[in-house]
């Protein structure tokens, strides 16, 4: 008699189905970084989305969310920064 395969259980989550509108510079962006990742881009568009309600608070404009998603994708953990934004947000500031 052959194994028996293990059981395997998935967590189904709802989707809302959600309609964006992106610049033809911002979709070449997305599509790019999902071929990279080799993920789709509506992950992508979730992982944003996800980061933006786990941290975007803390930052205090748009350009510092970027700059801190970035750097948290590219595993860096210091910025060469005059205020304390990234200080809040985890970073070690130099100098």
């Amino acid at each position: 008699m052959g194994k028996v395969p293990p059981k395997r259980y998935a967590i189904m989550m709802a989707m809302i189905r959600k309609q964006i509108q992106l610049t033809q510079h911002q979709a070449r962006a997305l599509r790019r970084e999902a071929s990279r990742r080799a993920v789709s881009e509506a992950a992508l568009v979730r992982e944003a989305v996800e980061a933006w309600v786990k941290r975007g608070r803390l930052a205090t404009d748009r350009e510092d969310f970027v700059s801190f998603e970035m750097m948290r994708s590219e595993g860096l953990d210091r910025a060469f920064a005059f205020d304390d934004d990234f200080e809040k947000a985890g970073f070690a500031t130099l100098p």
